[in-house]
């Protein structure tokens, strides 16, 4: 066996970044759609940045590869951060955390930590790449605490939070963590703000459980909250399938409801006129279906396949990327990014 050069995921890359708030150099992760640096006006896309990459941009990225393949996430930028020089471990529990223990002396860095996202981080990466008002902070165990902080004591610098993995000490004892919850109420949202907390089903941390509730009785508008709790996982095995179910229910499309009418001008048989294949669009259970036959080998569906509307005139296939766009007499059917025109007949 010939060994090869290291495995390297695409479209990525990595910079350092020298904060003057923290006094640290940081490491940034980036990875970008593919194809997105030759683009010559690429659409603004939201940005969902990941504390710990050291560990987890790798996860993050390929869970964003596989629910931009089913169509649950849109394109977006993957924005890394780590620690570079001196030691990680010090380094992180610094940045990540409220208040100062004294069993731990390197604690209680947050707050600055949150301004050099503020001040300089995101604004450099506004900078450089063409974003949305869509961002998603995620963070596990000590990222997780501080992810939840970030949102209790500044919920308008993200409109997501996701929050895995908290240490209960972090949530019961007096400090920062509980003075930001109690003075939660009195933030003025200058935008719908979301948050995901949750943990493995064998983490003891109830008192995540009846904080989150916490907040979701406050019924604050233009605010929401989940609690989730990921089946037979620990404070590792959590990461993957928390970061999943946040991400997707950030990113859910819902299945818009097109009248009847609308649907029934857009039946009928399409045909491609260079390779004559045809497809036939139909009403069932008041949704547009169509045979799987034309999309996809019998294996792939059952025998027909629902068209969830994303607009009265773009459908798709849910966990495919087969999306069905009307114009006119024309249907415009893409399967994986690939488009071919269909005429009515």
């Amino acid at each position: 066996m010939k060994k090869l050069n290291p495995f390297v995921l695409e479209n990525t890359d990595v910079y350092s970044f020298r904060s003057n708030i923290t006094n640290k150099q940081y490491g940034i992760c980036i990875q970008y759609p593919e194809g997105y640096l030759q683009r010559k006006d690429p659409k603004p896309l939201p940005v969902i940045y990941i504390l710990d990459a050291q560990w987890h941009f790798p996860t993050i990225c390929a869970i964003y590869g596989t629910l931009h393949h089913d169509r649950q996430m849109p394109e977006a930028l993957i924005v890394g951060i780590t620690w570079q020089n001196g030691n990680l471990f010090e380094q992180r529990a610094h940045d990540l955390t409220t208040d100062v223990d004294p069993s731990s002396p390197h604690h209680g860095g947050a707050d600055a930590f949150i301004e050099c996202l503020d001040q300089e981080i995101i604004p450099h990466i506004k900078s450089e790449y063409a974003t949305t008002d869509k961002t998603v902070l995620i963070g596990s165990s000590y990222g997780g605490v501080f992810s939840y902080y970030a949102c209790l004591a500044r919920p308008n610098l993200f409109s997501d939070y996701i929050a895995f993995g908290i240490g209960v000490n972090w949530l019961t004892k007096e400090g920062k963590f509980r003075k930001a919850l109690n003075n939660f109420a009195n933030h003025k949202l200058t935008q719908p703000v979301h948050l995901i907390a949750g943990r493995g089903e064998w983490e003891p941390a109830e008192e995540v459980d009846a904080m989150t509730q916490q907040l979701t009785d406050m019924n604050l508008d233009q605010f929401s909250c989940e609690f989730k709790i990921v089946k037979n996982a620990g404070h590792a095995l959590v990461n993957p399938e928390g970061f999943t179910q946040g991400l997707q229910s950030i990113f859910n499309q819902p299945n818009i409801q097109v009248a009847l009418g609308r649907l029934g001008m857009l039946c009928g048989k399409y045909q491609n006129q260079d390779t004559k294949e045809v497809v036939e669009i139909f009403i069932e259970n008041n949704q547009l279906a169509t045979f799987t036959g034309f999309i996809a080998s019998p294996v792939d569906f059952p025998k027909k396949a629902t068209l969830l509307a994303l607009s009265d005139s773009l459908f798709h296939v849910l966990g495919w990327q087969y999306t069905f766009e009307f114009k006119d007499n024309q249907l415009i059917y893409s399967r994986y990014n690939n488009p071919e025109t269909f005429y009515k007949i």
